[in-house]
């Protein structure tokens, strides 16, 4: 006899007969992994927590290490409706990130074309050759000893990676204080345009 896995309750944001929106935190996968051991995920604590559903249908995903709401549609209409809605990119979303230095300008764009490292997944890294093209805004919503928070948004036409980019001479840390820090102390690209 299979027992059901026990997982922690989620917190849910807000839940209909059709869909759920949670806060999915930090260190938990969106959808299972490769292997027994990475198994736990938002879509099966969802899938535990509406037992009625016909899903949790997975509408898009948000990377292990970042926290922040995440949509399940309940039902396969649902599930349809919404994820149209992310692939013509209607909601808006917004990331906030902890940077690791002091940025000189209070707002800035970055074009940069970003691709997965494969060596160092679930990274992105610069490719002038092989990467999309992704931009990002950002806006600095406070400066620490040595640190700085920002608001990133990516440009409704680009590639979900760009929330990762490079800002001036400062490393994107973390969307957490639980996620592991990113190390790439490249000086700021060319195409990284301040508005301050």
């Amino acid at each position: 006899m299979i027992r059901p896995v026990q997982v922690e309750p989620l917190h849910i944001i807000h839940a209909t007969d059709d869909y759920a929106v949670i806060e999915k935190p930090s260190g938990l996968l969106s959808v299972p992994g490769k292997g027994p051991h990475k198994q736990d995920c938002a879509a099966l604590r969802v899938r535990a927590m509406f037992p009625t559903s016909n899903g949790p249908l997975v509408v898009h995903r948000l990377d292990m290490e970042t926290s922040g709401l995440l949509v399940f549609g309940l039902t396969a209409d649902a599930q349809r409706h919404l994820s149209g809605q992310f692939e013509q990119r209607i909601p808006e979303k917004a990331y906030w990130a902890l940077l690791d230095g002091i940025l000189e300008h209070d707002s800035g764009e970055i074009n940069l074309p970003m691709r997965p490292d494969v060596a160092n997944r679930p990274w992105q890294m610069i490719d002038h050759i092989h990467g999309r093209h992704a931009t990002t805004r950002y806006r600095v919503l406070a400066r620490e000893i040595d640190r700085t928070r920002v608001r990133l948004d990516r440009h409704a036409r680009d590639s979900r990676s760009s929330s990762r980019a490079v800002v001036s001479s400062a490393v994107v840390v973390a969307t957490s204080p639980h996620s592991r820090a990113a190390t790439c102390g490249v000086p700021a690209p060319a195409n990284a345009r301040a508005t301050s």
